[in-house]
């Protein structure tokens, strides 16, 4: 409907909009099913569409902004192909464009979102040497984040996801206390919720820090639910399936 929509009315750009945040979220949703090539030629799509917007519309905030997250989600997905090129081009554009929005605007909570996810992505990335001063800095900007939504439930998701991240990074670097520190927080940060929560994005991260911890058992319910629902978003299954050995 949306494409035939937008191939009659090529100048209706409110459904060139539409369709390109439609293919974000088909894009998103294949992405965490492990589908990376229908969700790389989905975002591919997106980024087309939304470039072609900006150009006609630079000063639109809401536009650039899709524009940057399809370049976070795009950037993401080449690094989980391997196409380490792309990754890097993907994300240097992202920060290119948060930071003319960051510049000509108040940052809203979904540029402050997107912020932390693109620094989440940079500091994990191996070419970046994935520095512990660039995974605080990460966390910081989601700490502040959470802090700022009072602990909304979305913005509390994304900062335990981000801390099983910097876990597996001290586990890789023979930090085992530090590791552990961060996965029990994200436990506590979502104790109440996962357990009842249909909603992948809240369940993953606090499943996937008790495997860490080495505890899967104790949530074996919630494994067999994602499982179930075909859930294959590429830190999960890498916090299931690939466990760093702590001392």
């Amino acid at each position: 409907m949306l494409r035939r929509l937008v191939a009659n009315k090529p100048d209706a750009l409110l459904w060139q909009r539409r369709l390109a945040t439609s293919l974000l979220s088909c894009g998103a949703l294949a992405a965490s099913r492990g589908l990376l090539d229908d969700a790389k030629a989905q975002i591919d799509e997106a980024i087309a569409l939304l470039s072609s917007l900006t150009a006609r519309e630079p000063g639109n905030q809401g536009w650039a902004h899709d524009l940057a997250l399809a370049h976070v989600e795009a950037s993401e997905i080449a690094w989980i192909r391997g196409e380490d090129d792309s990754h890097r081009s993907h994300a240097r554009i992202a920060e290119a464009l948060i930071r003319d929005i960051e510049a000509s605007s108040q940052p809203t909570p979904a540029v402050r979102r997107l912020k932390a996810a693109l620094h989440l992505l940079v500091a994990s990335h191996p070419a970046n040497d994935a520095t512990d001063a660039g995974w605080n800095a990460a966390i910081a900007t989601f700490e502040d984040n959470a802090a700022r939504s009072k602990h909304d439930l979305q913005e509390t998701s994304a900062l335990a996801k981000a801390l099983v991240a910097r876990g597996r990074h001290h586990a890789d670097a023979g930090r085992a206390e530090a590791a552990r520190r961060d996965w029990q927080r994200a436990i506590s940060l979502l104790a109440v919720p996962a357990r009842t929560s249909t909603n992948p994005t809240v369940i993953a991260p606090w499943v996937g820090a008790h495997a860490l911890l080495g505890e899967g058992q104790r949530v074996q319910a919630r494994i067999a639910w994602l499982a179930e629902i075909g859930y294959r978003d590429a830190d999960y299954i890498a916090s299931l399936g690939d466990v760093p050995a702590l001392p």
